[in-house]
């Protein structure tokens, strides 16, 4: 799911506030991959106890990212072309 939450960030403008829970989750995981650059709240609250962010800044889609898409966006159309046009296999 990541990589289809990459795609919709291609169709947003920067910087993104994300606040859906799962949303912040790929998010993050975009980050960690260094598919995008995003700012998160920090995971303590003012009298120091863990807190889950919630929110989330992406400030861009970084290089990486950019390729990834132009990857994806290459791989897609074989994909339904293959299933739309290819019968199925035959064992006999």
């Amino acid at each position: 799911m990541p990589r289809l939450f990459l795609m919709r960030l291609a169709c947003v403008q920067f910087p993104f506030q994300v606040i859906r829970p799962e949303e912040v989750i790929y998010a993050s995981v975009l980050k960690a991959t260094g598919l995008i650059e995003a700012e998160f709240n920090p995971p303590l609250s003012p009298n120091g106890k863990y807190v889950p962010t919630r929110t989330a800044i992406v400030i861009c889609i970084t290089d990486e990212g950019m390729a990834e898409l132009k990857r994806l966006q290459d791989e897609r159309p074989r994909r339904w072309n293959r299933s739309a046009r290819s019968a199925p296999p035959r064992f006999w």
